[in-house]
């Protein structure tokens, strides 16, 4: 039997945690963007930021990240680096991230974190159940 990977974690405060989806693959995209150069002039304030937010408050819209219209997803955007996330019971799930090209928020963007979603979720529920066996 395969082994389920586990998120990682980001982030860990008495509010909750934020964490790296884990595609059905076993791969982590936000973990992936976070660690590649694209990602790097933003970083500290990144994590500075999702540390804030573990430490104060989980849901506080001035720190959190923004909800998109339509769709569970939010976005962290700090510079030119958007990364895109979703609420889950114990925190922030980060799906994927860009670079901002534009003020809008590019739908095929907003598709792949709505499919990696999907896709962490079975992947919670499968670990959750062989954690039971």
């Amino acid at each position: 039997m395969a082994e389920v990977p586990e998120r990682t974690v980001v982030a860990r405060g008495p509010r909750g945690t934020i964490e790296c989806a884990v595609r059905s693959s076993g791969k982590m995209e936000a973990k992936e963007f976070l660690e590649g150069a694209k990602c790097r002039k933003s970083l500290p304030a990144l994590y500075a930021t999702f540390q804030a937010i573990v430490d104060q408050a989980i849901d506080d819209d001035e720190i959190g990240p923004k909800p998109l219209k339509k769709t569970p997803i939010h976005e962290f955007v700090k510079g030119q680096v958007r990364i895109f996330c979703y609420r889950d019971a114990t925190g922030w799930v980060l799906t994927n991230g860009d670079l901002k090209k534009s003020q809008e928020t590019p739908k095929e963007n907003l598709r792949r974190a709505e499919k990696i979603m999907q896709e962490d979720q079975a992947w919670k529920t499968e670990r959750e159940r062989r954690r039971s066996h």
